[in-house]
């Protein structure tokens, strides 16, 4: 029993006279004495694999190990097979913590599919501009996905792996990471029971803190919308996905309003320069 259906349950109810009874239980004792499984978070229908599933890793920087690190983890459900990537020391990293062939090693996505099928699946973890190509090939040569998010930069090329995906009837997921950590999970258990009444609305914010803004969105590779993925898609993503999947229905309308308001020129600190290494007079301020 997962802990959702015992605290929907009167099995919640009367666990709290037993509480009162012995509050030194610990939770692997708690957990034994209701059934229930000694991981808060089990999901029941999660099966035990006969043999791991075979992964290829396109793009290997920061994401892309750590997706990678599971089958570390957990080597009986997961096995890095093979590894692309331009950066010759970050598949190097891959190749040696995952025991990769060399003929398994590519510097350029598009020889993997020069190959026959040699994987279950493909985690894509390339940059923003280059998940569609990679996507669109991997469910051509008949791989499962698993697409770093956002999908893709435009509506067009969402639809685009949305219909191939449909087409193949592969499965093409979604990297929303914000379902699986452990404030959004036991949310989810909560609204899911019940035990705050019907959800009538949602206030959520996505607090950005000022280093990762300065860094990444304003100078650094999420800086240009046209050059990368604009800040709304890349970070919006994440809450428009975890407010869906909190109360589980899907979206009718959508509707987006905002502005520019104070990383403007106007607002530049007074002996600021266009970068810090400029002379700026309150760099070291």
């Amino acid at each position: 029993m997962s802990l959702r259906q015992f605290i929907s349950s009167r099995k919640f109810l009367r666990s709290i006279v037993h509480l009162k009874e012995n509050v030194s239980l610990r939770w692997k004792e708690f957990a034994e004495l209701f059934g229930l499984h000694e991981d808060v978070f089990e999901d029941p229908r999660h099966i035990k694999l006969k043999e791991p599933v075979t992964v290829i890793l396109l793009g290997s920087g920061n994401r892309g190990s750590i997706y990678a690190d599971y089958a570390i983890k957990n080597p009986d459900e997961m096995k890095v097979v093979a590894v692309a990537d331009i950066n010759i020391n970050r598949l190097n990293k891959i190749k040696k913590i995952h025991k990769i062939d060399d003929a398994h090693c590519y510097s350029n996505w598009e020889d993997i599919f020069k190959s026959s099928k040699f994987a279950d699946a493909i985690i894509i973890a390339t940059p923003d501009h280059l998940h569609t190509q990679p996507c669109l090939a991997a469910l051509d040569a008949g791989y499962d996905v698993l697409l770093e998010k956002p999908i893709a930069p435009t509506e067009e090329e969402c639809r685009l792996i949305f219909r191939k995906a449909r087409a193949c009837e592969s499965i093409v997921g979604v990297c929303h990471v914000l379902r699986y950590s452990p404030y959004f999970r036991g949310l989810k258990e909560v609204l899911d029971a019940g035990l705050i009444g019907n959800v009538i609305s949602i206030q959520h914010m996505e607090p950005i803190e000022q280093i990762h803004m300065s860094h990444s969105y304003v100078r650094g590779k999420w800086k240009n919308s046209k050059t990368a993925t604009p800040i709304l898609l890349a970070k919006s993503s994440h809450d428009t996905d975890i407010i869906r999947w909190l109360v589980n229905s899907p979206a009718k309308d959508v509707h987006c309003f905002g502005n520019l308001k104070w990383f403007t020129n106007i607002n530049a600190p007074e002996g600021s320069t266009e970068r810090c290494t400029d002379g700026c007079k309150v760099e070291q301020s």
